[in-house]
């Protein structure tokens, strides 16, 4: 019944097209798991194709692209990664603990013995269990956390206990509750508040929690980031922001910046001499500027009265429904993954607008905009700022200017007559087999400096 109204509320919202990529992705995932054999743990250790992971991936969400952008990045740099190596993924999937594994061209699967609590409490009770479970199984202790998000934090030094442990750090789950920093009620960015009344007041609003909830969540947050052994961070503006506000924690020494990347379906190479087009990106949610969307839309339209606007991405309902009868705005809705490149070049849009108003730690949407030749507008917030301005595309502007800034700057590059991306600007962004050499030159690393500091010792990542 709950996957009928959502079906429902998207085809009411973003439309026909939208249910069916998000059907299709579901199908494609079900697909993916029909290509594990299931096999018992015996099974697996006496087969001369198994080849033991140097690292055990641990994820809190099964990896299916309906659930964002750190999942596709995992995927797809995973998928890469079991060319060069063996791979293990865990996850919890409804009372249990899945573990694949992928080594000599083949693919396994094994689930732990069933628990009697659901999730949350799968991760919250089980997580030590299920994590020495897959240890024992493969005989490695080395871990690698694909993200804190749904974590819970004060688990995370017992991980490290029994072996060297690498986090993945992608938002801002480490400082608050709400990874996007939007303070609610007034879903505006909190500038990083520190403020306790103020953090309460905001973490109130949608849940009951102790008034000291923050405090314990930084705190907790501290403890898991000081007991890792390594942290990924996927742009320098984001390590540079953790360094901010974890002040006591030495994050030179044992973080670095590897940039995600997930496998996007077309090239660069567009040359329209007439541009019409322009595309709203990074869908309609608060955070994502959603707000200001109808707003941006409106002002262009009084710059160039036959100007098509499309929207691509899903999003809120209300605001949808805002934007196609406001602003007469097409929206796509919800595209399958890796699509967003193909659909910018069928559709020939010249010019690509991120309204997000919270600072994204990377900004995978980018990516797509520039591998399909097409200019982006965004704030000049987070890590988006910085890198448009290092690859010297598009158009970075102060936040404070709102929807009139976008709206002009959109319209400065529809009158430069903007025909496409260098090519140079395309080859430096990165790629899963980019990433995936990068993640495992870290495990190389990591394996000299273990064997360095600990004569006579068995790297976990040999």
């Amino acid at each position: 019944m709950k996957h009928v109204r959502t079906l429902f509320r998207v085809i009411s919202s973003e439309g026909v097209t939208a249910a069916l990529n998000r059907t299709l992705d579901g199908l494609a995932e079900r697909q993916r798991l029909r290509r594990f054999e299931p096999i018992s743990a015996a099974e697996l250790q006496r087969t001369n194709r198994f080849t033991k992971p140097p690292v055990i991936n641990l994820s809190v969400l099964p990896p299916h692209p309906n659930r964002g952008g750190s999942q596709l990045q995992m995927l797809d740099r995973l998928r890469e990664e079991e060319l060069l190596r063996g791979v293990a993924l865990l996850y919890p999937l409804a009372n249990a603990w899945r573990l694949e594994v992928s080594s000599g061209g083949r693919r396994w699967i094994l689930d732990s013995p069933k628990f009697s609590s659901p999730p949350p409490s799968l991760l919250d009770e089980h997580l030590l269990e299920a994590v020495n479970w897959a240890r024992k199984i493969l005989g490695t202790n080395a871990l690698h956390i694909e993200s804190l998000a749904g974590l819970p934090l004060d688990r995370i030094p017992a991980l490290a206990e029994d072996g060297p442990i690498i986090v993945a750090v992608h938002d801002f789950t480490g400082y608050c509750r709400r990874p996007h920093l939007m303070e609610e009620p007034h879903s505006v960015f909190c500038n990083y508040s520190s403020d306790p009344a103020r953090c309460r007041s905001c973490l109130g609003h949608d849940w009951q929690l102790p008034p000291d909830a923050a405090e314990v969540h930084r705190h907790h947050a501290r403890q898991a980031l000081m007991a890792a052994d390594h942290i990924i961070f996927p742009s320098e503006f984001l390590k540079a922001q953790y360094s901010r506000l974890f002040t006591d924690l030495d994050f030179e020494t044992r973080s670095l910046v590897i940039e995600p990347a997930t496998e996007l379906q077309t090239k660069n190479g567009i040359h329209r001499p007439h541009p019409h087009h322009v595309a709203f990106v990074g869908g309609i949610k608060g955070h994502k500027g959603g707000a200001l969307v109808v707003k941006t839309a409106l002002r262009l339209r009084e710059r160039h009265a036959d100007l098509r606007l499309t929207s691509y991405g899903d999003g809120e309902p209300e605001l949808i429904r805002r934007l196609k009868s406001t602003a007469r705005v097409r929206v796509h809705g919800y595209y399958r993954s890796g699509k967003l490149p193909r659909l910018l070049v069928r559709d020939e849009v010249d010019v690509a607008i991120l309204p997000s108003i919270w600072p994204e730690s990377y900004g995978l949407v980018v990516d797509e905009s520039l591998r399909a030749g097409v200019p982006i507008v965004a704030f000049d917030l987070g890590a988006i700022g910085p890198r448009l301005k290092r690859l010297g595309v598009g158009r970075v502007i102060p936040v404070t200017t709102g929807a009139e800034g976008l709206a002009t700057a959109a319209a400065q590059l529809l009158n430069a007559k903007v025909s496409g991306i260098e090519d140079a600007v395309v080859e430096m962004l990165p790629t899963p087999r980019k990433v995936a050499e990068q993640v495992l030159g870290l495990y190389r690393e990591f394996e000299k400096s273990t064997m360095a500091t600990e004569p006579g010792a068995h790297c976990p990542f040999c």
